[in-house]
């Protein structure tokens, strides 16, 4: 019987629990427990679609990042798209609350989009890994005074004397052609990771209500109390991303309502592109590794 359907509270202990795809397999989408702060958060996996990162783009673009904003209003929000669709910069057509007072929502949720989730990151790295995690036991020995790694498991129920034959079957058969430098593992995975062509820059929308708070002599916050105010996180990594929403959803009690991610250098572009400009792509390794369309160049980004 699925979780849910039981009336169970399903109880997640990282943000690696929290971005898989589904926690567990009889579990889909709902409320659930961060057992390290104690807390509920509906968390969701509903992909996004283009009209999300369009409503997004005027604090993906313009936000400074960890400040609070209030959203634009019509107008405002329809002069910004229009400069952006012209190219024309709007970073500084919105300016931060003045004095923020973010409040701790009783049940923030989570929107666990694409690039947010660990399975859209099955990477070489993580395929390395596993292929690594396949062979039990590594056989290393030794000829002209170097040391070489095979690849072939060695079972612990060899003796000495078979595994000294072994041994020296290895250097009988290398003693001919004297072998290449071994290349191990993490070199190769090494190898791998210089060749991307692309830093990633990860981008997540976070969403709170303004807190009621009264100071001294009558004066308010600049801004009314209870509306909603947004702010963008900016991670090097999806791991950072996802612990950092972990971590502001059950300490703080603050929503992620939107993430994505794009090229590094691509980050100042946000805020001067319109609908036509932007190239949406189903992968990381999209970004990593796509090349550029010359004069024709899109904004490619991940979500």
């Amino acid at each position: 019987m699925p979780a849910e359907a039981a009336g169970i509270v399903l109880g997640l202990r990282s943000h690696s629990q929290l971005f898989d795809t589904p926690p567990l397999e009889t579990y889909t989408d709902g409320i659930v427990e961060l057992v390290p702060f104690g807390r509920h958060v509906f968390r969701s996996s509903v992909p996004f679609g283009d009209a999300d990162l369009l409503h997004w783009l005027w604090l993906l673009g313009n936000g400074a990042t960890d400040k609070w904003y209030l959203a634009p209003e019509t107008l405002a929000m329809k002069e910004i798209n229009l400069l952006a669709s012209a190219g024309i910069d709007t970073v500084d057509k919105i300016k931060p609350i003045r004095i923020a007072c973010p409040a701790r929502l009783e049940l923030p949720r989570v929107v666990a989009g694409p690039a947010l989730l660990c399975s859209q990151f099955a990477s070489e790295d993580r395929s390395w890994l596993a292929s690594r995690m396949c062979t039990p036991r590594v056989a290393v020995f030794c000829a002209n005074d170097r040391s070489y790694i095979s690849d072939e498991e060695v079972t612990g129920s060899e003796d000495e004397e078979k595994w000294s034959e072994k041994r020296q079957s290895k250097r009988s058969s290398k003693s001919a052609k004297r072998p290449a430098e071994p290349t191990l593992p993490i070199r190769a995975r090494s190898s791998q990771q210089s060749t991307r062509k692309h830093s990633i820059t990860y981008l997540t929308v976070v969403q709170t209500l303004q807190e009621n708070i009264s100071f001294p002599h009558g004066f308010i916050t600049d801004n009314s109390p209870g509306a909603s105010i947004f702010k963008v996180v900016r991670s090097g990594s999806r791991e950072v991303a996802a612990s950092t929403s972990f971590y502001e959803a059950g300490h703080a009690g603050w929503s992620t309502v939107f993430a994505c991610a794009v090229r590094e250098d691509d980050v100042q572009w946000l805020s001067r592109v319109g609908k036509d400009m932007i190239e949406r792509v189903h992968s990381a390794a999209e970004l990593e590794r796509a090349e550029t369309d010359g004069c024709t160049k899109k904004l490619k980004v991940f979500f």
